[in-house]
């Protein structure tokens, strides 16, 4: 796509998006504002401050908030769990995509979470994916979730382990192949909920 093309299909995005907000309720209407003035926000953070993987982490997630707000007008402590959940796995995964370009980003003076934690990525991969996973389990046990989705979240936990054993910050195309890898995390959650609640 172009650049004429590319802003053409952003309008028709936004503007089916704006359609479906303005059909919700007043409490999702407001959480969509807010998540388009921080989408808007991110692109100029990494000039500023050294962790906007951390606030791309809020940003990418505010569909857990809105997806509870839509249904029951109000934000349930589960999503809450599973929205800060989300947060820390999005500041581990795009903290590791950071790693690729960390020279480029000294060389330009831009900060992230890859330059700040340095040497000690590792152990701080380590704080965030056992949050993460405390807080899923968490949501999952307020949920009255059953069997499939701790089977899912035993999974997600056994993909973390890997991740972690086998991070290199200084490998590139290790750091790429460890961040598509967690698509596969999306799935097991978004399956393993969907699942328990369809068969159990």
């Amino acid at each position: 796509l172009n650049i004429k093309q590319a802003l053409a299909l952003l309008s028709l995005l936004l503007s089916i998006a704006l359609v479906i907000l303005l059909l919700t309720n007043k409490t999702t209407l407001i959480l969509g504002i807010i998540s388009m003035c921080m989408i808007a926000t991110y692109p100029l953070l990494k000039r500023y401050v050294w962790w906007p993987q951390l606030f791309l982490g809020f940003t990418f997630n505010m569909g857990s908030l809105m997806g509870s707000a839509a249904i029951t007008n109000q934000i349930s402590i589960e999503s809450l769990l599973f929205y800060i959940g989300c947060v820390f796995w999005t500041l581990s995964y795009d903290t590791i995509y950071a790693h690729q370009d960390k020279k480029d980003d000294e060389k330009l003076g831009m900060k992230s979470t890859a330059l700040y934690f340095g040497d000690t990525t590792k152990s701080w991969l380590k704080r965030f994916y056992l949050i993460s996973l405390m807080t899923w389990l968490y949501a999952g046990i307020l949920s009255s979730l059953n069997n499939i989705f701790y089977i899912a979240l035993l999974a997600v936990g056994f993909i973390f382990h890997r991740q972690y054993k086998n991070f290199n910050p200084d490998d590139p195309s290790q750091c790429m192949s460890i961040f598509k890898n967690n698509s596969y995390v999306g799935l097991l959650l978004f399956f393993g909920i969907l699942l328990d609640r369809i068969i159990t």
